[in-house]
């Protein structure tokens, strides 16, 4: 059984206390792409994760880092992978847009759209599905989880080795378990009105 984050696997007892529920999602290669992305071309480095205190990445770096995983950095390419890797953060497709378009480029959202599903296709990204219709990018490709805030939207990254698992589920027959990615929903506490 190969992991990403450094944990046994399974359901989680403890983060439930009070916090909010614990969303396990699966990672295939339409959803993350690493690690059950197609193996990179003859003679390719290993790929390499991505932590928060290397970003951000200069323009030499993307281009060898889209090299190292095996994407032709054409401009449009490096101009989104430029938005992304600017900083530790968790953007929209419509977010990256929206930024690219600030800084005087003119890509289309469909090659924007194309772009990511590539990025996370091939591990450069990590795609973090809140819900269907709330899909973020998230540079840090290191093993960690989040916090999701129901209510303000906003996204945190929490180290793998701080969530604990004690069990896993019986597995379908003829599977292994590829990655374990949680998201804790969080919602504001509701204060005590009769004290």
């Amino acid at each position: 059984m190969r992991l990403r984050h450094q944990a046994s696997p399974g359901s989680v007892s403890r983060a439930n206390s009070g916090t909010g529920t614990v969303v396990t999602q699966p990672d295939t290669p339409a959803a993350n792409g690493w690690p059950c992305r197609q193996p990179l071309s003859r003679g390719a480095q290993p790929p390499v994760m991505i932590k928060q205190e290397q970003l951000p990445l200069s323009r030499s770096e993307i281009i060898e880092l889209l090299h190292r995983f095996d994407v032709m950095p054409t401009s449009q390419r490096v101009q989104v992978a430029e938005v992304i890797f600017s900083k530790p953060q968790h953007l929209s497709a419509e977010q990256v847009l929206d930024k690219v378009s600030a800084m005087g480029h003119s890509i289309s959202r469909a090659t924007i759209y194309n772009t990511l599903g590539l990025f996370s296709e091939k591990g450069l990204v990590r795609q973090v599905i809140i819900d269907p219709d709330r899909v973020l990018y998230d540079p840090h490709t290191a093993p960690h989880h989040h916090l999701y805030n129901c209510e303000s939207g906003e996204l945190t990254d929490v180290d793998a080795s701080t969530v604990e698992f004690k069990t896993i589920p019986e597995l379908p027959a003829g599977t292994s378990l590829a990655n374990v990615d949680v998201v804790f929903e969080l919602r504001q506490a509701k204060s005590d009105s009769g004290s």
